[in-house]
């Protein structure tokens, strides 16, 4: 176990025994799915930002002479 040095325990000599998951891999991922990147519009689900989009798009203005697509 860790020496006493002091009164204290030192416990900067242990060893990691977790593997750290590649945390840049699981954003650039989530991105992705979110996203939908690898699909064309055609073939799109209704989900994530594409859900969003179709359901609140087109915005009009309130006398309906703006449409935003």
């Amino acid at each position: 176990m860790a020496n006493y040095k002091h009164g204290r325990l030192n416990f900067s000599k242990s060893v990691s025994i977790l593997e750290y998951p590649n945390f840049l891999e699981i954003q650039t991922e989530s991105f992705h799915e979110f996203f939908l990147l690898g699909s064309t519009p055609e073939k799109r689900k209704k989900e994530g930002l594409y859900s969003v989009f179709t359901d609140n798009f087109p915005i009009s203005d309130s006398r309906e002479n703006y449409l935003l697509e």
